[in-house]
């Protein structure tokens, strides 16, 4: 069991390096370099153009290597796992410890009423604003949301609790709203809140200055990322049983392309062994019938939010290996 919990350190180091120069290279001195060519940016079209395709390319892995780090997964190190996941989520866009708490919150909560983005009551909420929030937020307002999160966190403190409370509703909302102050508003934790908030907003303010007139092309960078991320973000979820926190889709994918992502497609696997890495989730993760492709799972979400009585009752599928 010690060598299926093994941590790929060497290549997590290798991908996080990589990663952090490509954000390095692509925001930062390509926009310099090319301000000293003879023919300006013209001349170096061909390197922008791969790099800002690289840079959204791996948009998803870059996401998966910060998934790694919030579950203490990116190195056995517990400093090292910190330091390189902020730096990673830095470079995404938000603080690595509001993204963490998200996603640990998700992991408490799975298809509870405070987690289940596409499902709406018909008794207290029109379908047409339910459709308005479903594919706002899965055409990048997820992504867009946590970017908007790098200046409301600047906010009193005694507003960030309000706004917090319409954020986390559920059975136990007393206990989750506990949770979630100490998680982010302790004041070493909300100090690290604001700097790395900071850090994003200096590294993408300087970004755009140096790209000058060509702003545009590291904007339609980050819209990808932001379609990718936030398409993603619950179509493991969707449609699915609720009120049952383990249970997630396993998404089928090419062996070479879900270890390019660090199988994050096998959601279910993850969902039922949080303390397994990338690297083990093949080894534990089973096929099921309701199991899609992936690109199937990603665009079954333009069907729009599901009202409640349609999920309630909804079983599992028998496994299909």
């Amino acid at each position: 069991m010690s060598a299926y919990y093994a941590i790929p350190e060497r290549v997590n180091r290798m991908l996080t390096a990589c990663l952090l120069g490509l954000h390095v290279l692509v925001l930062l001195v390509l926009p310099m370099i090319w301000r000293w060519l003879p023919g300006g940016a013209s001349a170096g079209w061909p390197l922008i153009v791969v790099a800002l395709a690289l840079l959204a390319l791996t948009s998803s892995t870059l996401w998966a290597l910060i998934h790694e780090a919030m579950h203490g997964l990116l190195s056995s190190d517990e400093q090292r796992n910190r330091r390189c996941g902020r730096s990673l989520a830095i470079v995404h866009g938000c603080p690595l410890r509001m993204l963490r708490h998200g996603h640990l919150h998700h992991h408490r909560n799975s298809r509870g009423l405070a987690d289940r983005s596409e499902v709406y009551d018909p008794l207290t909420q029109s379908g047409w604003l339910a459709a308005l929030a479903h594919y706002l937020r899965i055409c990048g307002g997820l992504y867009v949301a946590e970017l908007l999160f790098n200046l409301v966190i600047f906010l009193p403190q005694n507003l960030l609790q309000r706004m917090l409370q319409s954020t986390h509703p559920g059975a136990d909302q007393a206990s989750d709203l506990q949770r979630a102050s100490m998680e982010l508003f302790a004041s070493n934790h909300l100090r690290e809140l604001r700097m790395d908030a900071s850090l994003v907003l200096i590294l993408y303010a300087a970004a755009f200055w140096l790209w000058g007139g060509l702003w545009w092309c590291l904007l339609l960078v980050l819209g990808w990322r932001a379609v990718a991320i936030s398409m993603v973000d619950n179509a493991f979820h969707y449609a699915t049983p609720l009120d049952d926190k383990f249970y997630a889709l396993n998404l089928r994918l090419p062996h070479w392309f879900s270890r390019g992502i660090l199988h994050f497609n096998l959601h279910r696997a993850h969902h039922r062994d949080v303390r397994a890495p990338w690297s083990a989730l093949p080894q534990i993760a089973e096929l099921q019938a309701d199991d899609p492709a992936f690109a199937t799972a990603v665009l079954r979400q333009l069907r729009g939010p599901i009202p409640l009585p349609n999920l309630r009752g909804l079983t599992r599928p028998p496994s299909a290996h």
